[in-house]
């Protein structure tokens, strides 16, 4: 548990999740992270968790959104590169890809559903979705 400017959070909840129709990865491992989101943003994105969500990104380790990169930043950490998402206003920032190794955060405008293709395996990367960039929704009809 972390506690911060009087919220409590818990980070990398684990989450099991089956991948439906997105390459031949059938059970995935993902962690959902809720981040506290300081004073200064919470009036901008909601409050607890950024958008009134349990958690604010979802954490897919070893996978990354490939070719659609919108900004890259170098030499930073994975909590900075959420806050990068987060605090980003010339784009809608959906996703970032998070390398580990190379310290580097590279914000997208696309997701692993508006770009499955994209989405794939890769050691060193941690995909990061944002969870309260607006989406589509299905709507779904009764008929009779």
């Amino acid at each position: 548990m972390i506690h911060e400017e009087g919220c409590c959070c818990q980070e990398d909840v684990p989450l099991l999740l089956f991948l439906y129709g997105m390459q031949a990865v059938p059970l995935v491992r993902t962690y959902c992270s809720r981040m506290c989101v300081h004073a200064f943003l919470s009036h901008l994105v909601g409050s607890g968790g950024g958008c009134g969500l349990l958690w604010t990104f979802e954490r897919i380790p070893n996978f990354q959104l490939i070719g659609f990169d919108k900004e890259v930043y170098r030499d930073v950490g994975k909590t900075q590169c959420e806050d990068r998402c987060l605090e980003e206003r010339r784009f809608m920032c959906r996703s970032a890809s998070y390398d580990w190794k190379k310290r580097e955060c590279r914000l997208s405008t696309q997701d692993r559903f508006t770009q499955p293709r994209a989405f794939a395996p890769s050691p060193d990367s941690d995909y990061l979705e944002n969870q309260c960039a607006p989406r589509k929704r299905c709507l779904y009809i009764h008929t009779y």
